[in-house]
């Protein structure tokens, strides 16, 4: 049995039907938040700085690997407020690795680096790169699309587990002055794309809201969603319109934007099923509503 809290039940659905007409134009606004990007990772070290940086290297980009983890564990110490030079970066040729199941090698790894987490960077691959067409190419440089590949592993030394690996294929976009691209542009910008695998990547999502601009509880209770204050703008939304229904086209309008409403401030509390149930209830009261028919789509991609 669901437990009933503020975000409702479906018996409190019929509420929202009974809604007063209002020749009031219907307008989308949207309310903006910061989420992690779901193909990045967080490495969580406690607050402590018990982590070492690893890049294996071939024979041809040794210089290039010991360029990105140096980057990447000067980026982690800044991320996390540590003092500068206690995140460790080594490198290690590639023929010497020997791999995550060789514990005792490992567990050497560790001894040496005195990190319990290690973060792996291997397998770099850089593609032949071409002109980007918006790019401004003249005699100054190019501006150029280089395509890369590269492994990021994650390895905790007093468990022996890997607990964290992503096979990263992306394009770099970058400015040189020369066709043998050095290290040195490369390597900085290669290690912001990778270090999204330890320290996350927030991204700025835009979620759209229906607002009626001349009723004034409608901008009351947008204000609070923007204030991050979903309890209050669900309740707002429920209670305001719980009068007798008069059937008409707009009332169910005016409906289908509060489910919808309640729907984003769902969806932004991190109740992702009840978001799909408010959206969907949306849709079956006003068909015509286009904003909820989108937002029903968007939730079931986020999954």
């Amino acid at each position: 049995m669901r437990k009933i809290s503020w975000f409702t039940s479906f018996a409190v659905l019929a509420l929202c039907c009974c809604m007063a007409a209002s020749c009031a134009v219907v307008q989308e606004t949207y309310v903006r938040t910061d989420v992690m990007d779901k193909n990045s990772y967080y490495l969580d070290t406690k607050g402590n700085n018990d982590v070492a940086f690893f890049g294996v290297y071939g024979s041809e980009d040794s210089t290039l690997v010991a360029k990105i983890v140096q980057s990447m564990a000067e980026s982690f110490e800044t991320e996390r407020g540590l003092a500068a030079g206690t995140v460790y970066a080594y490198t290690v040729p590639s023929e010497e690795f020997k791999g995550f199941s060789d514990t005792l090698y490992m567990e050497s790894l560790m001894v040496e680096s005195a990190s319990r987490l290690m973060v792996f960077v291997y397998d770099l691959k850089l593609f032949s790169y071409s002109p980007n067409p918006n790019g401004y190419n003249n005699s100054e440089g190019m501006v150029i699309d280089l395509p890369y590949a590269v492994t990021v592993s994650c390895y905790n030394g007093m468990t022996d587990t890997l607990f964290h690996q992503k096979r990263m294929n992306d394009v770099l976009t970058a400015r040189t002055k020369t066709t043998n691209i050095p290290a040195e542009l490369l390597g900085k910008e290669l290690a912001e794309r990778i270090s999204t695998q330890v320290s996350g990547r927030w991204i700025e999502v835009s979620w759209p809201l229906m607002w009626y601009p001349d009723d004034p509880m409608w901008s009351e209770l947008i204000k609070k969603v923007r204030d991050f204050k979903f309890k209050e703008a669900i309740d707002g939304w429920i209670k305001y319109y719980a009068e007798p229904d008069n059937g008409s086209e707009k009332a169910k309008e005016k409906c289908a934007c509060a489910a919808h409403n309640i729907a984003v401030c769902c969806e932004l509390s991190g109740e992702r099923e009840l978001a799909k149930e408010w959206a969907n209830y949306a849709v079956t009261v006003y068909p015509k509503l286009d904003a909820a028919k989108r937002l029903v789509r968007r939730l079931g991609f986020l999954d």
